[in-house]
């Protein structure tokens, strides 16, 4: 029973560990005393931005969320596709254009 119990423990663990979740970077732009603001306010303004494009906290952050944070006050710089293993895609995007250009007629 004692194993069963250790052998399941592992396999929960290794299956939240290779979670795949993407990573985003935002530059703070309001810098109070040139210090960015504390963790507790850059979640909160994530937390608003997920509930106002209704986008996903796994997938990568596409437009109107860019654009909802840098309105809080965030200038997206990169992003990187979540994965577990060494040759897992990977997205960066250093453009600095928030927006899709628009479609040529």
């Amino acid at each position: 029973m004692k194993r069963i119990i250790i052998t399941t423990a592992l396999l929960l663990g290794t299956v939240v560990a290779a979670q795949a979740r993407p990573v985003a970077n935002y530059y703070d732009l309001i810098r109070p005393n040139g210090h960015p603001r504390s963790d507790a306010i850059h979640q909160a303004d994530l937390n608003f931005c997920y509930a106002q494009t209704g986008q996903s906290r796994f997938s990568l952050d596409g437009p109107a969320f860019k654009k909802c944070m840098l309105s809080r006050g965030y200038r997206f710089q990169w992003q990187r596709a979540g994965g577990s293993g060494g040759d897992s895609p990977s997205l960066y995007d250093t453009s600095p254009w928030l927006f899709d250009p628009p479609a040529s007629n």
